[in-house]
């Protein structure tokens, strides 16, 4: 068994080598055949992908919750409180983000709604009888075509606005990130990492 300080040391050591490979990238800017792609890439995260994020994590979250609200009400079938069953908040919200980030990438956990491994633990709360058919037969419905097809068209749509923009002016993007980074090496001192 792997120590937790260990761990934790490996890691950071798997985020320095990230970080080394995305160093690499930016040296690998100046061929002409890479450097506008990655200069796609790196407009279509910041200026595309960033902002679209935020308009699904608020879908994820509405969907989340209704979702959760639906199948695992806080009261019993017969009116009495079951919050004895309850989960704790963050593990409710952790199964809502979880179930609505799979959902979107076509993983619909039936057997979750329908009250089949549930939880993987003893005195799992069952899905409530009218849930599971509501939010299989309508909200999930709806939630797979908000996200799997308006919104993905959208970041596709985006996308191909981005790839468009840098594309006509690819070669001069090049050039100016070339000479960016011929400038950048000539003023740094020649020294290694510790001494410059």
């Amino acid at each position: 068994m792997v120590h937790t300080n260990l761990y934790y040391t490996r890691i950071m050591y798997c985020v320095a080598l990230l970080a080394f490979y995305m160093r690499m990238l930016y040296v690998l800017s100046v061929l002409e055949s890479l450097g506008p792609q990655l200069k796609m890439i790196s407009k279509m995260v910041l200026q595309d992908l960033i902002p679209f994020l935020s308009i699904v994590l608020v879908f994820m979250a509405g969907f989340g919750v209704t979702f959760q609200a639906l199948l695992y009400p806080p009261f019993s079938s017969n009116g009495t409180d079951a919050s004895h069953q309850s989960a704790s908040s963050m593990d409710v919200m952790e199964n809502m983000l979880r179930f609505t980030f799979y959902t979107m990438l076509g993983e619909y956990s039936n057997e979750n709604i329908m009250g089949k491994n549930h939880c993987g633990k003893e005195n799992c709360p069952a899905p409530h009888k009218i849930g599971k058919v509501v939010v299989p037969d309508f909200f999930l419905i709806v939630y797979i075509i908000i996200t799997n097809v308006l919104l993905l068209n959208l970041l596709i749509a985006l996308f191909s606005k981005t790839v468009d923009e840098i594309h006509n002016k690819s070669r001069a993007l090049w050039q100016f990130e070339r000479y960016d980074l011929v400038a950048e090496f000539k003023a740094r001192s020649p020294f290694p990492p510790p001494l410059n």
